[in-house]
């Protein structure tokens, strides 16, 4: 990505549609069958930063349905909620039905609805480059979140309840079906979707990160200087990942007067956004005695 990122910023405005490769990759798209172009945006630099927002795209889906399950799981083991390999792999398939329907609305039905309006669809300021997927998936992907969501109350929540007589609590349920409100393309608000959406994901986050920290603590040690200003150094690392970086280069750099977008701001957005699924893919798993011990 860093790679393709340098390649960008220093041939920003370099016109690819025309190129050699470009006309026969695009040949190989229409004998596939596939809708999809290379070099349909305006040159080269938008056009990898617009590919690398979808790279986002699904990689944050796959990872947001991933810690919701992870929590859900979690929960049940808190609350001695038994449930079978086939219950656990129902939840989990209709968390990924959700985060795939979410993407094909990006992907496919944005693009085409804004393509025929002054409007564009944007991650900030960088148009998003229609895949060209089959349309049929977007109706196919909310008949399977929906068909999915039932068959969890049926065969989950009801079954357990009319077999044992137990109930789930509300901390197991309430992240899946915050899930489906929040990621559902019909249920949500834009706004909120991009901004609010991020903030109570990382609050997710804390407990689990909380639990595994507390093990390492003494007692009556729950003030540390040292533990403190590494916290500190951490948040502050954090805020000039996301904000003061980007915001420096972009100025220095006169990216919204030369190359006419934040170029710097999307990257770094991007970069920690796939970073982080790949990093979080490798930290949690339960197979990992201290993750195993820490959390159950």
């Amino acid at each position: 990505m860093i790679a393709f990122y340098v390649l960008a910023y220093l041939k920003f405005d370099t016109q690819i549609s025309e190129l050699p490769w470009i006309i026969s990759a695009n040949h190989l798209f229409e004998r596939a069958g596939l809708e999809f172009r290379l070099g349909t945006l305006a040159n080269l630099g938008t056009e990898i930063l617009s590919l690398s927002v979808f790279l986002m795209n699904i990689t944050v889906g796959w990872h947001y349905s991933k810690q919701v399950f992870g929590c859900v799981m979690v929960y049940a083991h808190y609350d001695k909620y038994v449930m079978t390999s086939v219950q656990r792999a129902l939840i989990k398939a209709s968390l990924f039905s959700v985060a795939f329907f979410n993407f094909f609305y990006l992907a496919i039905y944005a693009p085409e609805y804004n393509s025929n309006s002054l409007a564009k669809t944007y991650f900030f300021n960088i148009p998003l480059i229609p895949l060209g997927l089959p349309k049929f998936l977007i109706p196919l992907s909310a008949v399977m979140s929906v068909l999915l969501a039932v068959s969890v109350l049926y065969r989950v929540f009801w079954a357990n309840y009319r077999t044992n007589g137990v109930k789930p609590s509300w901390n197991l349920v309430v992240p899946w079906v915050a899930f489906y409100v929040w990621w559902i393309p019909f249920f949500r608000q834009t706004e909120y979707y991009f901004a609010a959406i991020p903030f109570f994901h990382s609050l997710q986050y804390l407990p689990f990160a909380y639990r595994m920290e507390a093990l390492k603590i003494k007692p009556g040690r729950w003030f540390d200087l040292n533990r403190t200003l590494r916290l500190a150094l951490l948040l502050f690392v954090g805020f000039c990942a996301f904000e003061l970086v980007p915001s420096v280069l972009d100025g220095a750099f006169e990216t919204t007067w030369y190359l006419k977008t934040w170029f710097f701001m999307i990257a770094f957005a991007v970069f920690i956004n796939v970073h982080h699924f790949f990093i979080d893919s490798v930290v949690w798993k339960f197979n990992q005695s201290e993750v195993r011990n820490g959390l159950l």
